[in-house]
């Protein structure tokens, strides 16, 4: 039960947090909120969102790191029904190593290819990193 509680507990927080940065920022990437480029992750949401929609040569686009999550998210329930146990997994490893290096190729590949004109590869100017470059300036002109 207290376990229960502490769950219940770190979703609430997160909800919450998550809910203030998008709010705050109107995004929910730390990354991309303090510097204002994209992080390797950006655009999963949106491409999980034409994934569950069907749209999968557009979730491919926004970014394709979303199927190696897919093919992780059912490899994990796979193995909870099986029993399978968690730790020491080396198809969860290689799945996880694989997903994570697709994901750095295909944004050195986008911000090569697509940066600044296509989403998920844009720059955001209201970032954390602008504003305090902003304020030195100021302060030093």
């Amino acid at each position: 039960m207290n376990k229960l509680k502490s769950l219940l507990k770190l979703a609430i927080i997160c909800i919450a947090g998550a809910a203030f940065l998008f709010l705050m920022f109107d995004r929910l990437c730390i990354f991309s909120i303090i510097t204002g480029f994209p992080c390797p992750g950006c655009g999963m949401s949106r491409a999980l969102m034409l994934l569950l929609k069907g749209d999968f040569s557009g979730a491919w686009n926004m970014n394709p790191g979303i199927f190696g999550f897919a093919i992780i998210a059912l490899y994990i329930i796979y193995a909870l029904v099986r029993g399978i146990p968690g730790h020491n997994n080396k198809i969860l490893d290689c799945l996880i190593y694989i997903t994570g290096g697709l994901m750095i190729v295909t944004y050195i590949h986008g911000m090569i290819k697509y940066f600044p004109d296509r989403e998920p590869y844009v720059y955001r100017d209201s970032c954390v990193l602008s504003f305090v470059l902003s304020f030195f300036k100021r302060l030093f002109t």
